[in-house]
């Protein structure tokens, strides 16, 4: 396939997906993956808005749905939805292996600032939240020193998983309603996180789309069926 920068909209990477979509379809027709690339992509695109200031909750929920349409698997032993965590950290974990053109390298170094600003906020570290109210005080430097010691280091990956745990906070209290809807108190990080988290994705789909099409992806939660009636 030719290369491609990365996309800015959900429509170019649809397009620039289908190619791929129709050898998939070919050589495995029952192949669960275009289901999950199909979810993703209506989560993604319904988090599409021109004013970068509208919506801030909802694109942020929306792009993590877009991604949990492709990390989340089903846990055939307990007969349920495998855990965020354990689920998403498999999944980057495989892609990271498949990203042959270090777009996920590219994406971070681009966002640099943001990720450092939003690995740097105490209120998205959970460390935070459990010593708050305790004797013990926590340290905001010591994370400011560790995320811009990982760029230093080039520890990409380690960043990845890094930001990642501080947007999945972010994503649960929303979610959890342990946030007030267009809070005040909260705008800058829930709209920092959106950003970072729309780019990540985006490259996630075209690594997918280049080289791990032919992943297993392990088994799709709630996949299409026919009316049982």
């Amino acid at each position: 396939m030719p290369d491609s920068p990365l996309s800015n909209n959900v429509e170019d990477l649809k397009i620039y997906w289908e190619t791929t979509k129709q050898r998939l379809q070919r050589a495995c027709p029952q192949h669960p993956l275009a289901v999950r690339m199909h979810r993703a992509f209506s989560w993604l695109g319904a988090a599409e808005c021109e004013d970068e200031d509208d919506k801030i909750d909802e694109k942020l929920i929306f792009r993590w749905i877009g991604l949990n349409s492709l990390f989340g698997r089903w846990n055939s032993y307990d007969q349920e939805p495998e855990r965020d965590n354990r689920a998403l950290t498999g999944f980057l974990t495989v892609v990271e292996g498949y990203d042959k053109d270090a777009l996920i390298k590219a994406c971070l170094i681009e966002q640099q600032i943001l990720v450092n600003q939003i690995c740097s906020d105490q209120f998205v570290n959970k460390f935070f939240w459990k010593v708050l109210g305790t004797e013990k005080r926590f340290n905001q430097r010591r994370d400011q020193i560790s995320i811009q010691r990982m760029y230093s280091d080039q520890n990409y990956r380690q960043i990845l998983h890094e930001v990642f745990s501080r947007i999945y906070l972010v994503r649960c209290q929303l979610i959890h309603g342990a946030a007030t809807f267009g809070s005040k108190l909260n705008r800058r990080i829930v709209k920092q996180c959106g950003i970072v988290l729309e780019r990540i994705i985006f490259a996630i789909v075209k690594i997918i789309t280049d080289h791990a099409w032919t992943e297993n992806w392990d088994d799709l939660c709630y996949p299409p069926v026919a009316d049982a009636n």
